[in-house]
């Protein structure tokens, strides 16, 4: 925040108004991409929450028609509420704890087994004011993204701000990251047919004629 808005609670509140503006709009756009993006591939999505509360299904449900690609919405915001919804391993949490790159990949992967979705995100972190820690401070999050017949993947971000404004970023980091793993899955998906293909076609090819015929 500059010194204007340090110094003028009008300015800041503006600034915060701005800010929120700017994040609603771009999680909107990324929301309506993925959804066209679900279509185009005749694929649903899957989410599961924990310090987002639910915001990005709710981002993803505000798209008209997104009952055609959205499946299911997990908030699985306490350490059980992971286990019973969506099978992660108590033990897992236990050793990495609920922040951690290993839980997230464990719920976005647990997504996907508990709903019919081809495609999930899970997100884990530190929303504040309190509950941060030297490793984890308040802003720490993790993602995981999930596909089916795809290797998943994790991320951590690091956010500034406040408690709204670290959730706000984190559910357009986790659209946006949606976003990329569909769009490498189906680029995977057509080098693994063109490839496919080739093979084939060199199998299936006239043996060279003797020499001298």
């Amino acid at each position: 925040m500059n010194a204007a808005a340090d110094s003028n609670p009008d300015a800041a509140g503006d600034s915060n108004a701005r800010q929120y503006r700017q994040y609603q709009l771009v999680a909107a756009e990324l929301a309506a991409a993925l959804g066209a993006q679900l279509a185009a591939a005749g694929a649903r999505a899957a989410t599961v929450e924990s310090c987002t509360g639910g915001g990005i299904a709710a981002a993803l449900t505000a798209v008209p028609g997104a009952s055609d690609w959205f499946d299911y919405g997990f908030v699985t915001y306490s350490n059980a509420a992971k286990t019973a919804a969506v099978g992660v391993p108590a033990a897992l949490i236990r050793e990495h704890g609920a922040v951690s790159a290993e839980v997230a990949a464990a719920m976005a992967e647990g997504g996907l087994r508990r709903s019919g979705a081809d495609y999930c995100v899970a997100v884990t972190g530190v929303a504040g004011p309190g509950g941060g820690t030297p490793r984890h401070p308040v802003g720490a999050v993790y993602f995981g993204w999930a596909g089916r017949g795809r290797a998943t993947v994790t991320a951590r971000a690091d956010f500034d701000g406040d408690r709204a404004a670290i959730r706000r970023q984190t559910v357009a980091r986790a659209l946006a990251g949606l976003r990329d793993f569909i769009a490498a899955a189906a680029a995977a998906t057509a080098a693994d047919a063109t490839a496919a293909a080739n093979v084939t076609a060199t199998a299936t090819a006239p043996a060279a004629p003797p020499n001298g015929l």
